[in-house]
């Protein structure tokens, strides 16, 4: 059996067996375990178990990071060759997380965009997978990280001198964070450092081309677990209710012109990306309260006890989907992950404007759906349960968007359950909530 252990890229790599494994996925995903202990997978069938670090890629741009780690790793050529030789079934392997979650994102120049971020006994490569049993290429364009990506703290950190301490500290190279997209590489050396007090890692189960091989096998258990595969995926995409939505958009973006109501094209971009996070088909924000996403109470420490946080509670927010064990989210104009359009047409805008603006669209928008008497039973059903408040750190004159001083009032999740020394305000002043969408849904 090969073991290897590496500084770079991942922790630490290890070939098993189904028996080694077996129990770890019983954990997060019985359904599946189920499934492979009827195939009683035998040592002709070896997987490839990873720790990852806290930040570590497992996927960029659509490449397999792990091959160009394990050369770099200290192997033998026949260890190195033997693994290399598992992989090349797909354009990315087949892996499911065994702990912690993974996000995938992509980058544009200056952009973080989170695409899904997926909790222990999720697969990654899916799609990949099921393109290769019919014969398809996959391109993927995407990569997934051990951990959260998009991912930052509420108040500000960029004091120079303060995050001098932390370079001094945990030995990091990385400046202070220019905005809060730049906060995660901070946060990835600082979990990374001999001097954090964090055991945080990922493991990550990758199957092997044997694996993919018996998966043509027609024998009932194979059927099942192949089954098991396409069902899946399947709930991954589901374009009924797409299609369905851009009917519905169409019809709306009519209704808004006849009455000669002209939103600019940001804002109609930003109401409908509002829809697909509440619907759950792409991430929001939520605040962090356990170590799943990534080392929180480490980083926490860090920032009250070395960086010397003044005031202010620590709060993290990280990317998340909404579902029913995370049914309420955030999105802020301060940090747009719209996939369409163009954020950047707004930055001199009034964003307590642009929140009145879009409040009423949203109004308008959820009135039409409930009125609309061609669109799908199950997509009325859906919007039924879908609600949008409206928060900023500065009064509204008008009384229309709430103060989010009022947040702790209505999340107890904004509360810091840590005792840290002096008592700590919640930051209501921070971009991200300087034009925020509180969305709840109920399921």
């Amino acid at each position: 059996m090969i073991n290897i252990a590496s500084t770079k890229g991942f922790r630490f790599l290890q070939e098993c067996l189904w028996q080694d494994v077996r129990d770890d996925l019983h954990k997060v995903n019985p359904e599946l375990a189920k499934i492979i202990d009827k195939i009683s997978p035998d040592s002709s069938l070896p997987l490839i178990k990873v720790k990852y670090n806290y930040g570590d890629l497992l996927f960029k741009d659509g490449d397999f990071c792990l091959l160009d780690d394990i050369k770099q790793a200290n192997c033998s050529e026949s260890e190195c060759n033997k693994i290399l030789n598992y992989f090349g079934y797909a354009e990315l392997p087949f892996t499911l997380i065994l702990n912690k979650a993974s996000e995938v994102f992509f980058e544009t120049d200056d952009r973080v965009i989170p695409v899904v971020v997926l909790p222990a006994g999720s697969p990654i490569g899916l799609f990949e997978l099921l393109n290769t049993f019919a014969g398809r290429k996959s391109y993927p364009y995407w990569s997934a990280s051990a951990g959260s990506r998009s991912t930052f703290m509420l108040p500000k950190i960029n004091n120079e001198i303060n995050h001098k301490r932390l370079i001094r500290k945990f030995k990091i190279n990385e400046p202070k964070p220019s905005d809060l997209a730049s906060q995660w590489s901070v946060f990835r050396e600082i979990a990374r450092s001999k001097n954090c007090n964090s055991d945080w890692n990922m493991d990550v189960l990758f199957f092997t081309k044997p694996w993919i091989e018996k998966l043509q096998d027609q024998s009932d258990d194979w059927l099942r677990l192949r089954s098991y595969l396409f069902e899946k995926a399947w709930s991954f995409s589901d374009l009924q209710l797409n299609q369905t939505f851009a009917t519905i958009w169409q019809r709306f973006s009519l209704l808004i012109n006849k009455h000669r109501f002209k939103p600019r094209v940001y804002i109609t971009d930003t109401l409908r990306h509002l829809f697909f996070l509440a619907y759950g088909a792409i991430p929001a924000f939520t605040p962090v309260t356990s170590d799943e996403l990534l080392p929180t109470a480490s980083l926490k420490q860090a920032y009250v006890d070395v960086y010397q946080l003044k005031d202010y509670a620590p709060t993290i927010f990280s990317a998340i989907n909404i579902s029913p064990s995370n049914p309420v989210v955030y999105y802020s104009l301060g940090y747009p992950t719209l996939i369409d359009g163009n954020p950047d047409v707004v930055k001199s805008r009034n964003s307590i404007a642009d929140l009145r603006e879009i409040k009423l669209l949203m109004e308008r928008m959820l009135r039409y759906c409930a009125e609309d008497k061609i669109s799908l039973q199950r997509f009325k059903e859906i919007i039924s349960n879908f609600k949008f408040d409206y928060w900023h750190g500065s009064l509204d004159e008008y009384d229309e968007i709430n103060n989010a001083e009022l947040l702790p009032h209505e999340d107890s999740r904004f509360i810091e359950r840590v005792n840290y020394p002096n008592n700590r305000e919640f930051c209501s002043s921070g971009a991200f909530l300087n034009s925020c969408i509180r969305i709840s849904r109920k399921f």
